[in-house]
């Protein structure tokens, strides 16, 4: 079993990976990186869980450009099989199908659990949004 230091360090670079997978689009990533019970509570929608939500994250990815700006104000939290992630983040979305980027910021929360092959799994995304200065263009 990981230390806890080890454990961070391997959720980190699940982090990274989730960041650079939405930043160059890659929907196939995302939802390697999601458990199968993945559960996304967004601001004033129903949660999505499952492959619903799995697919819901992944075409979000390859239908804009987005620009997901490293987490801020992290605080991460392992316990056994499961980590907490609290996160600020800061995201424009770009239609590829063109169209004026939208900026979102907020609060959040990530679950994840390692699954049996010792991964870090996203098992939840919970998350405000605040109202954001309008994106560059």
């Amino acid at each position: 079993m990981d230390t806890t230091e080890e454990a961070i360090a391997r959720l980190r670079q699940t982090l990274a990976d989730f960041r650079t997978a939405v930043n160059t689009g890659n929907g196939t990533s995302v939802f390697e990186i999601t458990a199968e019970d993945f559960e996304l509570m967004a601001p004033g929608q129903p949660a999505v869980n499952g492959e619903a939500a799995r697919r819901f994250l992944s075409s979000l990815v390859t239908e804009f450009n987005a620009e997901l700006k490293p987490f801020s104000n992290e605080q991460l939290i392992v316990c056994g099989d499961y980590a907490i992630q609290r996160y600020t983040y800061d995201l424009t979305l770009t239609p590829k199908s063109g169209g004026a980027p939208m900026a979102q910021q907020g609060d959040g929360l990530h679950i994840f659990r390692l699954d049996t092959a010792g991964r870090w799994r996203l098992t939840k995304d919970v998350f405000t949004s605040v109202a954001a200065a309008p994106a560059a263009t």
